[in-house]
């Protein structure tokens, strides 16, 4: 369990060490100004995406509970992930007003 907790913090830390933020979680690439709106749909594909890569891993760590005869264990991380399916639901709808507006 520690290997799979090491691995998911090296991945924040990647993830951390490939992004470059301002105090505001706005990202401080050089080039033409975004608007807030811009902004406001890059950062919401960017959490689609993240959200997306959890639900990733949670995916392995259910068929891991369940490789190691945990059902309950696995049907509980799997609930997780349609939480997940949901957020992403309600954040790509509102991704698509944005860019229609």
């Amino acid at each position: 369990m520690a290997k799979k907790h090491d691995e998911s913090k090296e991945h924040h830390q990647q993830e951390k060490a490939h992004h470059c933020h301002n105090r505001h979680g706005e990202s401080e690439e050089k080039g033409p100004a975004l608007s807030p709106k811009e902004k406001l749909i890059m950062r919401l594909e960017h959490y689609i995406n993240h959200n997306n890569e959890h639900a990733a891993s949670f995916e392995q760590l259910a068929d891991a509970a369940a490789h190691c005869g945990d059902k309950e264990a696995s049907e509980e991380i799997r609930a997780a992930l349609e939480t997940i399916a949901l957020q992403n639901e309600h954040l790509e709808k509102a991704l698509l007003l944005l860019k229609s507006s």
